[in-house]
């Protein structure tokens, strides 16, 4: 799921769609563990980061690209990202073992925020393959390349509107590039998910798992 997202909304879609279409998966929604400060009890929202202070994206309007904040701002959320990616790795480890089941046999799919994960735990695991919407995120300013494991034999479907201003088309596929990539890219769409791209991953996991 994504920024200030939860398991429960994340799987509405989900489980609409998704379930109905692969009718012989397990379908697992984790939910970030640090809730955001700015969501109410009413409706709880969390976050993958939970790095102190400003985020790179606003510290690079204030002081720069080439600023000693940005590039600290930068190393503290890789830290971070990469602290998220080992609590991931230890949820599919055990929900993988209790189900008797392999990487070769999971697809990931991320929006928005979660897709940093989907994509930097998926390519490290060698899954089946990973599902990208709404991101990955900031790819540029953020450099998320430097977090993609070197190799890889996962497979990528990259689902984004032409108009989400936070999906930097050139940095996402340059971070991608070395991946098989089917790539989707939605006239006119913002940071958004439409009912549509649940369809669109749906045939891909199709795809690639067959029967």
């Amino acid at each position: 799921h994504g920024l200030n997202d939860s398991a429960k909304c994340c799987a509405e879609g989900v489980a609409d769609t998704w379930a109905a279409g692969l009718p012989r998966a397990l379908l697992a929604v984790p939910e970030a563990a640090v809730r955001t400060p700015y969501s109410t009890d009413d409706d709880p929202g969390f976050t993958w980061l939970s790095a102190k202070g400003p985020c790179p994206y606003d510290i690079r309007r204030l002081h720069g690209e080439h600023s000693r904040e940005f590039e600290r701002s930068v190393r503290c959320l890789h830290r971070d990202v990469r602290a998220s990616c080992r609590g991931l790795h230890q949820w599919l480890d055990a929900t993988l073992a209790r189900h008797g089941l392999t990487d070769n046999e999971l697809i990931l799919a991320g929006f928005s925020q979660g897709s940093i994960l989907a994509a930097l735990v998926g390519a490290e695991r060698n899954v089946r393959g990973v599902i990208v919407c709404g991101g990955v995120p900031c790819a540029g300013i953020f450099r998320l390349s430097g977090l993609m494991a070197k190799r890889t034999s996962t497979p990528f479907c990259a689902v984004n509107g032409t108009r989400d201003y936070i999906v930097q088309r050139a940095p996402l596929e340059a971070m991608l590039k070395h991946c098989e990539c089917e790539w989707h890219w939605s006239k006119g769409v913002g940071h958004d998910f439409p009912d549509q791209w649940y369809d669109t991953g749906l045939a891909w996991m199709q795809g690639r798992l067959g029967s």
